[in-house]
């Protein structure tokens, strides 16, 4: 194998797997496999740990847990080679000041992926509580009632719009595949399955338009960087 050529191939798969554009993805995902492909390179051939080490992240989620932000991070980490689980942590206070219980879901995965995860879940909740706001001015719905079922469809929506993303372009599998390393890491904590929780939703209408909020959300923060995606693989 040519080390130039192996080199490009990573440096491809490195901006598939870093980028939130799914053009820039898909552009630089179907040009390593074509190179993979014309020079006999495996899939095991692509070194993991250079996406760092296997690494913890929290995202705090206050003393209430809501099902949603759980499920969220659930789908994030599951495009993204990672794993979660729910925690709880202690938060000492100051000055003789009581100490405050707080529930966390914690990411764990190779560090770059771990980030990728982290930010894409403040950027779909951000994105989510304004859409949820633009809902209640126009309902009439008792917010307090329909809330959840809103956020719920919303995280559904981008659910099945990930699934839609690996089915039509199946390429994807190249980085979207968690190694054993993380796997492994995540049955050395012995953590217990619990049972499935009941979420009762109520509100067709706010499930509705948060499910097709969710499908057409895109992690993309200017839709223009799109052109520039060839341009970038290009230069590779």
């Amino acid at each position: 194998m040519n080390d130039r050529i192996k080199e490009r191939i990573r440096k491809l798969l490195k901006i598939a797997e870093d980028s939130p554009y799914p053009a820039e993805v898909e552009t630089a995902l179907l040009k390593a496999q074509e190179l993979m492909a014309l020079n006999g390179l495996e899939d095991g051939d692509i070194d993991p740990s250079e996406r760092g080490d296997v690494v913890e992240k929290d995202i705090d989620l206050g003393g209430r847990v809501e099902s949603w932000k759980g499920y969220l991070s659930i789908v994030l980490a599951e495009n993204f080679r990672c794993m979660t689980y729910r925690s709880r942590r202690v938060r000492h206070g100051d000055n003789g000041a009581p100490a405050v219980s707080y529930s966390v879901v914690v990411i764990l995965g190779r560090g770059e992926d771990v980030k990728i995860v982290f930010d894409a879940f403040c950027k779909c909740v951000t994105a989510v509580s304004r859409f949820a706001m633009e809902y209640r001015k126009r309902t009439e719905e008792r917010w307090r009632t329909v809330r959840n079922s809103y956020f719920m469809g919303f995280v559904r929506g981008l659910e099945d719009r990930f699934e839609e993303q690996r089915k039509k372009n199946p390429e994807w599998g190249l980085v979207l595949v968690r190694d054993p390393e993380v796997e492994s890491a995540y049955e050395a904590l012995g953590l217990k399955n619990g049972g499935a929780s009941r979420t009762v939703l109520r509100g067709q209408n706010a499930y509705a338009d948060g499910y097709a909020r969710g499908k057409g959300f895109s992690l993309e923060d200017d839709p223009s960087l799109r052109e520039a995606a060839s341009l970038k693989i290009a230069a590779t």
